[in-house]
């Protein structure tokens, strides 16, 4: 018997054994555009995936025990929201397909929908769901979300059939839009007048000692108008690192010997104030036990403004008299995170330029300095000769550099007020025996950088180098007076 079939059913017949299948495709309709990283992670209530609806347009013909398959992408981790015993709401025009819509009871970056049922023509057939949402706190990682099908047909091993490609969804990001040095640290340890325990000028600063302080501010913008802003206070911390090889040990009166450190006790000689918004309340500062790391935490609202973090160091005295001198440095990077709570931080980047503490002390450069330790004809004894006018006690260090680049430090040590002292011969060779890279007993010329913790109007430098012939005169950059 001949018998004749409708040109759709044939081609979809043909279509569906041959494997051969269009491209679904899908729609999202009304969008999340931005969403605060910082509010997801903080919000366990489901986020809606668009503000209306999403479409999916099958490009292929469906058939009865085929599985639909939504998938979330993009951001690591990210799942679908939990679904009440109702399961998500969707529905497909004409009831051409009918789709069994499961449960979700854990969070998954799937969700499988079966054909129940079909009738008509299915390859065109448009499902909208109404209610897919995404979990917020799966989404910490942050990026751009996408969302695409397949389908999984009987025959089939994986959800290869009636592809649509992947869309975006939202995107998340942290509402931290910039981080800048509002005011860089410029202060000058003074020698002069204060023996280095305190700056020679004052900060404006959010500082109540009665010392010289000098102000370090770092400005926090934020974004507005984003999706799940979070309107609690968030935690921020700032880190501010010394030099390498330099410590804050003038902040605090034991160094080294505990546990656990505070600022601004009143035993410390130095005290380091910390502020958010230009209040103490809220904001403390804290030093490692290495003496050379202050973490400054705060915590306040930031939706769509901007915070402002500052730190102002100073003497506890206006004038004093004890302490440790304040050590001169140029500061690296510093280390900006915002917290949510106790969770991982959300946001952390680097912003250098925060500045440097240059000092009015005396430094001299020696050019060329020979030195060869070796008895006899070849023997070149350096000579280093400190004069202190002062009444105040100073420390003598020293940088040498060899004609093979090789660098080398330490501290010849200290002279008193109204003293001359000579440095050049043991205090030199005791730095200059501790460089592994140095042979000194036969021989080494030398770039010298010598740093006296004493005001250079009342400190004289003379330098030169004791040889079988006599003492010979080196020139420093100084010309042997400050």
């Amino acid at each position: 018997m001949f018998r004749s079939y409708g040109k759709a059913a044939v081609i979809a017949a043909i279509a569906a054994s041959c494997g051969y299948a269009a491209a679904s495709t899908l729609a999202i309709n009304g969008a999340q555009s931005n969403v605060s990283k910082e509010g997801a992670a903080a919000t366990s209530t489901a986020l809606p995936i668009a503000t209306t609806s999403v479409t999916l347009t099958m490009g292929s013909f469906q058939s009865r025990d085929n599985v639909i398959r939504l998938s979330l992408g993009g951001i690591s981790g990210a799942k679908f929201a939990t679904t009440s015993s109702s399961g998500a709401s969707v529905a497909c025009a004409s009831g051409n397909i009918v789709l069994d819509v499961p449960t979700l009871s854990t969070a998954s970056g799937t969700l499988d929908l079966g054909i129940t049922g079909t009738s008509g023509s299915t390859s065109s057939t448009v499902c909208t769901f109404n209610s897919l949402a995404v979990l917020p706190t799966s989404l910490s990682a942050g990026g751009t979300l996408t969302l695409s099908a397949g389908v999984k047909r009987v025959s089939d091993t994986d959800f290869t059939y009636d592809t649509a490609s992947a869309v975006t969804v939202l995107t998340v990001s942290t509402q931290v839009s910039s981080v800048a040095v509002l005011s860089a640290l410029n202060g000058v340890v003074d020698y002069a007048a204060q023996a280095g325990l305190g700056f020679a000028t004052d900060d404006v600063g959010v500082g109540s000692g009665a010392g010289k302080g000098d102000q370090l501010s770092i400005v926090i913008g934020s974004k507005d108008s984003m999706t799940l802003s979070s309107v609690s206070p968030l935690t921020f911390t700032v880190q501010i690192n010394a030099e390498s090889g330099k410590t804050f040990a003038w902040l605090d009166d034991a160094p080294g010997t505990a546990t656990t450190r505070e600022l601004n006790r009143s035993t410390s000689s130095g005290r380091a104030y910390a502020a958010l918004d230009g209040s103490l309340a809220g904001a403390t500062a804290t030093i490692n036990t290495a003496l050379n790391q202050i973490t400054i935490t705060g915590a306040a609202v930031m939706t769509g403004t901007a915070r402002t973090v500052a730190v102002e160091f100073q003497h506890k005295s206006a004038t004093p008299s004890t302490g440790v001198a304040i050590t001169a440095m140029t500061f690296p990077a510093a280390t900006v995170s915002v917290v949510n709570g106790s969770r991982p931080s959300l946001a952390e980047t680097s912003v250098s330029g925060i500045g440097s503490w240059t000092t009015n002390g005396t430094t001299v450069k020696i050019p060329y300095m020979p030195i060869n330790t070796t008895v006899g004809s070849t023997k070149l004894d350096p000579i280093i000769v400190i004069g202190n006018r002062s009444s105040t006690e100073g420390t003598v260090t020293v940088t040498t550099i060899n004609t093979r680049g090789e660098s080398c430090s330490g501290t010849l040590g200290t002279v008193a007020g109204n003293t001359v002292k000579s440095f050049g011969g043991a205090p030199l060779r005791a730095v200059l025996n501790a460089c592994p890279a140095y042979n000194i007993a036969n021989g080494e010329a030398l770039s010298i950088t010598l740093v006296a913790t004493l005001a250079s109007d009342t400190t004289d430098v003379f330098t030169g180098y004791n040889a079988e012939s006599g003492r010979i005169t080196v020139v420093n950059d100084t010309n042997g007076k400050p």
